[in-house]
Formats: C-alpha cells, structure tokens, sequence
C-alpha cells in the first residue's frame, strides 16, 4: 500500500538526518586530523574551528530535527531549549569565524587590500548582529530576529569571496572559496526553514512547498554545506596522489 506524501515527508527527514550526522561526523573526524599537519598556526586554527563546527552543527541539526519535525512534542523539552540556544548564536558564531577568516585573508594578500572595507563594515555589522540577539532575549523568540542575523551573514560572504581570489596562497584561498560556498547554503538552508516553519508550524504538516523543500533541502542543501565545511579544511592541506 503506497504511502501518504506525508510519510515521504517523514522518511526524506529522517533520511536527511542520518546523511547530516555522518557528513557532519566525517569533516570533524578529517577536521582534527588534517590540523595536525598543518604548520602554520593561522591554518591549524582554521581547521580546528570547521572541526569544532562541524560537531555544532551536528548536533544543532540533530535537536532540531527532533523538535521540528520528528517529534514536535520534544519542543517544549530541554531538547527544544537546547536547540534554540544552539539557533540563537549559531549567527554569531559563524559571523565571528567569517570576521577572523577575511582578516587571515587580507594578510595573505600581496597588496594588503580590504575587501569591500571589511574594516569598516564589519563595525556596522557586528553591533546589528548583537542587537538581534539582545532583540531575541527581550522578546524570546527567532523568527524575524532569525532571518536578520542570517541576511547579515550572507552579507559577508561577498567580502569572503573577495579575500579568497586575492589571496597569495593557494591553499587558504580554496579554503575560504569553499567556505563561502557553505555559508551561502547556510544561509539558504535557515531562511527555507524558516519559510516553512513559520508557514504550516512544526511537525509533518503536508503542503506542496514543503514537500519540495524536504526533498531539496535534505538531498541538495545539507548535503553541500556539510561537504564545502569538509573541504573548508581539506583545502589547507596538499593531499594529492603521488604519481610513478
């Protein structure tokens, strides 16, 4: 007996959860191991925190899931409060590893150039960036505190973008292009669901967009993020075959 396109919906989630676990599990695993062969203290560190994240947003992905759409019942829980906590500085975590990155870039510029006056800019962005979460501490709750902090997020991917095609070295410039790829997903990846959360609410609750959405959003976006994370960090380091 064929199923209800809401018990797709179900299996899509459930499949996407396992897929996120394991990506997220093997660029931390690869994360901590590539860092020990890194010499240069700016790129150990670079590995350290994609290892550090990658662990995060595991098990962001994993509380999330679980309160949103496996089991709606656990949002009101200690795992639901965990995950919003997690949700609230995801932003400005990822925003302070964007702040750090453009900076390491810029000194691995030749010229020394400041990618869309990244020192300027990043005084205007980081001030709205903590109001959005003074804002989600006064009023409890991340719907439209959630979509700013993210569209500041996207806003420095351009500079990203930037430092990485002026970088003098190779391997840190492939590093941030795939980092910027990821923080782009990212940001797609939280304003879809915040669309769909905020549409039908939580749970299995079958509409055609978000039955799209789960099978774009498990099979393609999660999947990319994960993946420009892991190279974020393999980039830093030579790992060619050798040839005979």
């Amino acid at each position: 007996m064929a199923g209800s396109p809401a018990d797709f919906m179900y299996l899509f989630y459930v499949l996407g959860l396992v897929m996120a676990l394991c990506l997220g599990g093997y660029s931390a695993y690869w994360s901590f191991g590539l860092r020990r062969a890194l010499k240069v203290r700016a790129y150990s560190r670079q590995a350290l925190i994609v290892g550090s994240f990658s662990i995060y947003g595991t098990v962001l992905f994993l509380l999330f899931y679980w309160a949103y759409f496996l089991a709606p019942g656990l949002r009101n829980s200690p795992v639901g409060t965990t995950n919003e906590v997690l949700y609230v500085v995801l932003a400005p975590v990822v925003f302070a590893w964007e702040d750090s990155s453009i900076r390491v870039g810029r000194r691995s510029d030749p010229l020394l150039r400041d990618p869309l006056r990244w020192s300027r800019l990043r005084l205007v962005l980081w001030p709205i960036l903590l109001l959005t979460l003074a804002g989600y501490l006064v009023q409890g709750t991340t719907s439209e505190i959630g979509v700013l902090s993210y569209i500041v997020v996207g806003v420095s991917v351009v500079p990203i973008l930037m430092a990485a095609r002026r970088s003098g070295d190779q391997y840190y410039r492939r590093s941030l292009e795939w980092f910027g790829v990821a923080l782009f997903v990212l940001v797609v990846q939280n304003l879809g669901f915040h669309a769909l959360i905020t549409g039908p609410g939580t749970g299995m609750v079958y509409t055609p967009e978000g039955f799209v959405w789960s099978i774009f959003a498990n099979f393609v976006v999660v999947p990319l993020m994960f993946y420009g994370i892991y190279k974020c960090a393999r980039s830093l380091v030579p790992l060619n075959r050798i040839s005979f």
